[in-house]
């Protein structure tokens, strides 16, 4: 009777090290099959099919970029459309904006000094890398126009003004790497993904400078923006229809 109670425990005890091994988050998805499954969640969600486009994207939304960024975006524009679930629409961009600091490059203090006296060697950044600094930029100016609407007094105008000054220092950070990085020739789709990514994202941030409220576009001109609202239309345009993944900021 000891002898099968014994038995039974050790196989209990070894069950439950089984699952506490296989209890683990989805499984990690590369970037390019993120960006395969970003673009079938968009088809979706133009076709109507929004439960199908977030039960796509929810199981990976801790751990990759771009379903994370869906999720969140899909989130954003419900909170946008209907002015409901907006701290919903807030956690998932903040969790979205973490995930995107967990890819970005680390630099360590002795090579964040010398970036700042030498030429930055944009082919050190990783394919990973470079789409996360990307991501970060959407989601800083979904965060940013949230903002805005969520907060209207003087501290919401600093807090979403701040977020747009990060905004724009990653999209001009991204557009210096699509300038002088050097793809493989195995990455060319992640990188016209990216570039896509990159002039959309530009043109919708002037975009969206033109057509914010006068109060709000005061404090971000003296701070040195400007846009042409008609330019950025056109080439917010343009790349959507090269590449439509783009569609996600």
């Amino acid at each position: 009777m000891d002898e099968s109670n014994k038995s039974e425990s050790d196989s209990e005890e070894f069950f439950d090290a089984l699952s506490e091994q296989l209890d683990m988050t989805p499984f990690e998805m590369d970037l390019r099959t993120s960006l395969e499954e970003a673009k079938l969640a968009i088809d979706y969600f133009f076709d109507n099919k929004f439960e199908e486009a977030r039960t796509l994207l929810k199981p990976f939304s801790g751990s990759s970029l771009y379903h994370s960024m869906g999720t969140a975006t899909f989130s954003f524009l419900e909170a946008m459309l209907t002015f409901e679930h907006i701290d919903e629409a807030s956690a998932e961009l903040k969790k979205c904006v973490e995930l995107c600091q967990r890819f970005r490059k680390k630099n360590t203090l002795t090579e964040a000094i010398g970036n700042t006296f030498k030429k930055k060697n944009f082919n050190s950044l990783t394919d990973l890398e470079c789409h996360a600094e990307l991501c970060m930029a959407e989601v800083l100016l979904m965060s940013a126009l949230l903002t805005f609407i969520e907060d209207e007094n003087l501290s919401g105008l600093i807090r979403g003004s701040l977020r747009v000054r990060q905004c724009y220092n990653c999209f001009r950070f991204c557009a210096q790497i699509m300038k002088h990085r050097k793809w493989d020739s195995s990455s060319m789709t992640v990188r016209n993904h990216f570039s896509s990514g990159v002039h959309m994202g530009i043109g919708t941030f002037n975009l969206m400078m033109s057509m914010l409220p006068v109060r709000i576009v005061k404090i971000l001109q003296f701070i040195g923006f400007s846009s042409n609202r008609g330019t950025r239309r056109t080439d917010c345009g343009k790349y959507f229809v090269l590449y439509p993944c783009s569609v996600t900021i």
